[in-house]
């Protein structure tokens, strides 16, 4: 009895099978238990039906038509003499009154993952049920090893309707084994004779379907009467030919890689200051590099191909980038976007040969070679090569083979190997041109998008394209044939349009080495140079390099209305109006000069505006969404007028009392300021007043930045003013650099990510800028400034309103919080703007990839989340997701843990795995996680002193000499590249903690830490892990409906507070759970949110809110973490939708908070003390008095007992 783990792509309910191994090595399911859970767009899509073509629709039964035969090169007959002469087929109507007979069918997974796999199996599933209701499914499981080792289960209405319109591959999970060996092929064709399959379907890449033309001949050399057919799969998109227009998940993949890519290009806008590398799957193709890059427009992306035909050499590329960004720099750009192919190194003519040289040599993975043995081997033109490369990229071309016995290509990391090559010949090109010559500025972040794309919810065109294909898989099966590739086309037409037939394997093949051995194989589809996407992407390129046309394509969309989306890839819409005419489906806009802005520091900035011509579908469509705002605030910007009112309990005080002395001291002109509740007016009309209001972004980008100046300026418009907004972040408003908002500029810029409408630089406003800020305010004379920023701008905030109201200044000063990391919480602020989209974003991204772990069963995930020192956004995505492993740093800091500790604790978990022979998993971490851990954070505040001490002025060298010896050693003490990480220096004076990879150094050390336990005999199972960031790709995300509301919501609020002269406030909505027009909106005073200031020396300051250990939020975690630890319960949330069921959904974290809303309590409490003092009024019954005393003493001993800890509330 063998017991076996499967796993669900949508929700990823665990399924236990207990299978029984025959003498005919068949294997039957006897038992399925099924666990698990759905997120709310899943259960959309499993109810999502299909379309199938016009050839199924009718009665549902096709026959085949033939219509050529295709032509082999040579040597493929010779050794396909059964199938290569297999006729190309058009599929028609057949007579439905024939009577079909029950079919018997299996389906396997093979390869690496790609949306839409279930919905293959769908139309298989549907097709076989059409025929006839007693039609029999088998599913092999875990890839083709399933086949020749009879592991399978049979696919039943139940099961199928679990995964339709689902992710990932774990259905059934996938495997790259191959049925290669003639006992495999003998014991494949006995599993399917002994099953009586009319067919098996294999759903796969280039190699997937070469092992099924294989076995299809083989099939019919036996006299086996299994017909067999292909499915073209793969993300890479280089599965495609004359016949077969493209490969399912290319379209899903490319989608999820341009998101994230438009998000960067939105992001890098906003702060002007990285170039961001972003290397996209495609090992052997550049196929998704194009189609991204049309999708997006980056100012480079390198075509893998094209370097080849150009024969261009490592040097070459790094000269033409070079170029570039000095081009760039020249214009006021030290900023840009550059994409290339994970398989860009193969490409590249020296390299390309040093990896065969290497691929040849290297036979054996086990044994690992040293560069001196290697070098020995290679060619000298080739060891020149190789030792010319850096010690990081030699290493990764020694890693490990793929099964197919190559360089595993997708973990050199070739996107840091440029710009290491490009930040060197600039410091070549500086030093050539001498003193005199100016320094171009180059930052470098580094990006790899691969597994995400893999598995997520397939898009529309997926869908239906997948189900398609398996309605033709079917029907190809009930025509007798085998050795064809199911193929569907006429694409631009509405699916019940799309034509479908059959295209022989063997007219697609020719030999190839491999593994030093000549072998069949599908020829790969490269990019075509000569082909029109490439073309069209060849007239832009130049245009791109030195502009910023960025495109933001957005998160897939489920729900917009027809015909408002681009349907399918542009590479395949420029491929058939080649063929067939048309025109330009994506004309290049026209270039709108940006405007150059000076600020402090010598430093510029520039704007662009925003036209309708750089939009992608999804931007234009969100530009119609009119957010939601409480109906008093949507009665204010109509006619009646609001009033702001001081809350009746009095004046406030800090979250701490025993604070309370010492804030007040600091802060004596804005300390105790009553909460301000916005409320209607007993005026009829509103008083129009001309406000005039500044605006200045400040701190990281947050989604729904843009919305609060689109609340400004409709209220200041209400009000017969003017807005103004201050370009290029506090930099600017130090200068006084300002542009006036106009209703073009709101209308351009509502409902996108990012903050690129004004820009921002670093976080440095504070109380000794008030001259700077004044003289700001009397040029544009100015009622209010508001400050959109998080816990750090706030406290900054604070002060300076202290000091403006201390100086006895009418300058009004108004906060708005805003942060994707979710740090700024307290009293009345319920939500920051922004925390909701980012974590959409990134819940997709562990979705997505939890998915593909579950489907492919061989990899742990260990993903750190954005987030800086707090674990706010690991906690949400980890609700909406159910990870197996989650780390909160606050847990950390309370149980101080040691790395070692947190390093045994996620090995435990690996090795329970394990028992249960699941040797995969996904590891949430925080960004922050290295302040967490007592030994680090004592070494990252040491540091952050020196380099606030030094002024930045100060070598590594130096760096470390200055540390205690105790940090000495343990820096030391760290792998090189984490100490280089480390004494990397923010601009705010601290370690930049998004650029410690934390969790690399965790895997390394969980890897040795199973070595250990491995020669201890304490655990036997397999771990391979790896690593991802998930950092800047959501932070310019356009926002959800959620952040958009809540930052339209807040914009009009702080005109409110600004009109009310309500300065040192922070503007708040609460009630933030219920509908947006029921929200709650008043201002909180910023005192309120200062802890601190007890010590000499120590600044109050408002703290990064720490997750609640005993919260709500955190306790549902905890209920579902010891049992994700073990089984898989995934939820895959999907991308943000802005229509449908899913649109208005709030974040996990406030739907569990049991609060009506901190304003809402107050107003409850003010009339639970009027009722006290009516009902206790002399006179009253004495029991009453009695009663009332003695409860309201109870109550002041709770309070009491309360003020007098450090407990968070």
């Amino acid at each position: 009895i063998y017991h076996f783990f499967a796993s669900c792509g949508c929700c990823g309910r665990a399924v236990c099978l207990t299978l029984h191994l025959s003498t005919a090595f068949v294997v039957r399911q006897t038992m399925a238990t099924i666990v698990g859970s759905y997120s709310a767009l899943q259960r959309q899509r499993l109810a999502q039906p299909n379309i199938p073509p016009s050839v199924f629709q009718k009665a549902g039964i096709v026959k085949a038509k033939s219509v050529e035969t295709q032509q082999c090169v040579q040597g493929i007959p010779d050794l396909f003499p059964n199938t290569y002469n297999t006729p190309r087929v058009n599929l028609e109507n057949a007579d439905p009154a024939k009577h079909r007979a029950p079919m018997r069918v299996g389906v396997v997974l093979s390869g690496g993952q790609a949306p839409g796999g279930h919905n293959v199996i769908a139309g298989i599933f549907d097709y076989l049920k059409t025929v006839h209701p007693d039609s029999a499914m088998y599913g092999f499981r875990d890839g083709p090893h399933g086949v020749f080792s009879g592991i399978y289960t049979e696919i039943d209405s139940t099961m199928m309707n679990k995964y339709r319109n689902t992710g990932g591959f774990d259905m059934l999970g996938s495997g790259r084994h191959k049925i290669e060996t003639p006992e495999q092929f003998q014991s494949s064709a006995k599993i399917c004779s002994e099953l009586a399959l009319d067919g098996l379907v294999v759903i796969g890449g280039d190699d997937s379907n070469t092992n099924a033309a294989l076995l299809a001949e083989q099939f019919k050399k036996l006299g086996v009467k299994t017909n067999v057919i292909g499915c073209p799969k793969t993300i890479d998109g280089d599965l495609k030919n004359e016949f077969i227009p493209i490969s399912f998940g290319f379209d899903t993949a490319c989608r999820t890689y341009s998101e994230q890519i438009g998000n960067l290009a939105r992001d890098a806008l906003a702060s002007q200051k990285y170039y961001h590398f972003a290397r996209l799957m495609g090992r052997s193709a550049s196929h998704i590099a194009l189609e991204v890059a049309l999708q997006t427009r980056p100012n480079v992306c390198l075509i893998g191909e094209e370097v080849q035909a150009l024969n261009q050499s490592l040097a070459a590329i790094t000269a033409e980038l070079t170029d570039i960004v000095e081009q760039r720099a020249a214009t006021g750009r030290n900023y840009g976007i550059i994409l290339l192919p994970e398989g860009l190194v193969e490409f590249i003519p020296e390299i390309g040969v040093l990896i065969k040289e290497i691929n040849d040599l290297v036979t054996t993975p086990d044994k690992r070679q040293s560069d001196e043995e290697l070098l020995a081997k290679l060619t000298p033109a080739s060891a020149a090569v190789f030792m010319y490369l850096p010690e990081k990229i030699r290493h990764e071309l020694l890693l490990d083979r793929d099964p197919h016995g190559n360089v595993q290509v997708t973990k050199i990391e070739t996107e840091q190997l440029l710009a290491i090559c490009v930040q060197e010949e600039l410091t070549r090109r500086q030093t050539a041109r001498g003193a005199s010559g100016r320094e171009v500025p180059f930052s470098p972040l580094f990006h790899s998008f691969g597994y995400e794309g893999r598995s997520g919810l397939p898009s529309d065109f997926d869908a239906e394209y997948c189900y398609a294909l398996g309605l033709t898989a079917a029907g190809l099966v009930s025509c007798g044939l085998t050795s064809l590739m199911a193929c569907v086309d006429n694409l631009l037409a509405p699916p019940s349009q799309w034509r479908c037939g059959g295209v022989p394997i063997t007219m697609m093949m020719a030999l190839e080495k491999r593994s030093g051995k000549m072998k069949p194989v599908i020829t790969k589809a490269l990019v075509k140079l000569e082909g029109r996407p490439f073309q069209a992407l060849q007239e832009r390129r130049a245009v791109w390099a030195l502009n910023d046309l960025y495109r933001c394509p957005g998160p897939v969309q489920f729900y917009a209305p027809e015909g408002t989306l681009n349907p399918i890839p542009l590479t395949l819409q420029y491929e058939i109006i080649a063929r067939s005419g048309g025109k330009d489906p994506d004309p290049s806009p026209a270039v709108s000069a940006p405007t150059m802005y000076k600020l402090v520091d010598d430093d510029t900035f520039l704007l662009r505006s925003n036209p309708a011509s750089y939009l992608s579908d999804v931007e234009r469509w969100r530009q119609q969404y009119n957010p939601n705002l409480p109906g008093l605030l949507q009665r204010f910007l109509a006619l009646d007028d609001v009033d702001v009112r001081s809350d009746p309990l009095g004046e406030s005080q800090p979250r701490h009392p025993r604070d309370v002395p010492h804030i007040q001291r600091a802060f004596p002109c804005t300390f105790g300021l009553p909460m301000l509740d916005i409320v209607p007016s007993d005026t009829v009309t509103k008083t129009t007043v001309g406000l005039r209001v500044g605006v200045v972004f400040s701190g990281r980008q947050a989604p729904g930045g843009h919305n609060v100046i689109y609340g400004l300026h409709a209220a200041c418009k209400a009000c017969n003013g003017a807005l103004f907004g201050f370009v290029g972040g506090s930099k600017g408003l130090l200068r006084g650099t300002a542009v006036e908002i106009t209703q073009e500029m709101v209308d351009a810029y509502k409902n996108t990510g990012s903050y690129d409408m004004l820009g921002r630089t670093v976080d440095k406003l504070n109380e000794t800028h008030m001259e700077h800020l004044l003289k700001a305010a009397e040029a544009f004379r100015l009622d209010g400034v508001v400050v959109i920023g998080s816990a750090k701008t706030m406290t900054n905030l604070a002060y300076l309103a202290e000091k403006l109201k201390a100086s006895k200044s009418d300058l009004v000063v108004v906060g708005v919080p805003a942060g994707i990391d979710g740090a700024l919480q307290g009293p009345g602020v319920e939500a920051s703007i922004g925390f909701d989209t980012a974590c959409n974003g990134y819940a997709q991204l562990v979705g997505n990839t939890a998915t593909d772990a579950a489907s492919a069963r061989k990899y742990y995930h260990i993903l750190r989340v954005m987030g800086t020192e707090r674990s706010q956004m690991t906690l949400e995505v980890a609700l909406r997701t159910h990870p197996n492993i989650v780390i909160l740093g606050e847990e950390v800091e309370h149980k101080r843990e040691s790395l070692a500790d947190l390093v045994r604790e996620i090995a435990n978990v690996v090795v329970r795995r394990a028992d249960k022979k699941k040797n995969f998993g996904v590891v949430l971490l925080p960004e922050g996680l290295a302040s967490a851990i007592p030994e680090l954070r004592s070494l990252t505040d040491e540091l952050s002193a020196i380099f606030k001490e030094k002024g930045g002025a100060v070598s590594k060298a130096e760096l470390i000499a200055s540390l205690s010896p105790w940090n000495q050693a343990l820096l030391q003490s760290l792998p090189k590249y984490y100490r280089d990480q480390l004494l990397l220096e923010q601009a705010n004076s601290a370690v930049r903690l998004s650029q410690i990879e934390t969790e690399r150094l965790i895997l390394e050390m969980i890897e040795k830490e199973l070595d250990r336990r491995t020669a201890a005999k304490q655990f036997k199972g397999k771990f391979s892990g790896v690593t991802n960031f998930l950092g800047y790709q959501a932070r310019g995300a356009m926002p959800s409906n959620f952040d958009c509301d809540l930052g339209y919501t807040l914009g009009v609020t702080a005109a409110v507070l600004v009109r009310s002269k309500g300065s040192g406030y922070l503007a708040v909505a609460t009630g933030l759970k219920n509908p947006t027009e029921n929200w709650r909106v008043g201002g909180i005073p910023l005192t309120c949110l200062l802890v601190g200031g007890q010590q000499i020396n120590e600044k109050a300051n408002i703290p990064a809110a720490k997750v609640v250990l005993s919260g709500p939020a955190r306790q549902a975690l905890r209920r579902g973490a010891e049992r994700w630890e073990v089984e898989e319960e995934y939820e895959n949330p999907g991308p943000c939708q802005f229509a449908g069921p899913t649109a208005d959904s709030r974040p996990e974290t406030l739907v569990l908070q049991n609060d009506p809303g901190y304003l809402q309590r107050l107003s409850k409490l003010k009339h639970q003390f009027a009722a006290l003092r009516k009902a206790c009024r002399p006179g009253c019954p004495a029991a009453l008095l009695g009663i009332a005393a003695e409860s309201l003493q109870t109550l002041e001993d709770i309070i009491t007992l309360v003020h007098n800890t450090d407990a968070q509330l």
